[in-house]
């Protein structure tokens, strides 16, 4: 059975499922099996939510909320600390952003242009 949903007071979100799909973007956590989320990935997810927009949020707030944890990437739990510190920060609603990022879908997969294949994303699920 997969987790999909986290139930929230007036919707839904479909968060546990989209940073396991960025965290398959990262080549080297994908390639150690674990399922964290690198800075690069996080600022990814970010600008396809239309969060990180350089004007009310730039790559350097993201940098300083994330690098208080003192890792090159972060289990889901720490992220979610990481959000609520970067909206606390920047005078954002939690809440709007979680909504944001969750509209803002999967990740496109990468194309390896000199090998001519798409790297495909694994979804783990919980039994």
């Amino acid at each position: 059975m997969c987790i999909r949903l986290i139930p929230h007071s007036s919707y839904s979100f479909l968060i546990l499922s989209d940073p396991l799909a960025y965290c398959h973007m990262d080549p080297l956590s994908n390639a150690m099996g674990v399922q964290l989320l690198p800075l690069s990935q996080s600022d990814k997810w970010l600008k396809a939510a239309r969060i990180l927009d350089m004007n009310k949020v730039t790559t350097t707030d993201t940098g300083l909320c994330f690098f208080k944890f003192r890792k090159r990437a972060i289990s889901f739990e720490e992220y979610l600390v990481y959000l609520k510190d970067l909206a606390q920060s920047r005078g954002l609603n939690f809440e709007d952003m979680k909504y944001e990022m969750e509209r803002s879908g999967r990740p496109v997969p990468f194309i390896d242009k000199k090998k001519k294949r798409k790297f495909k994303l694994n979804f783990f699920c919980i039994k």
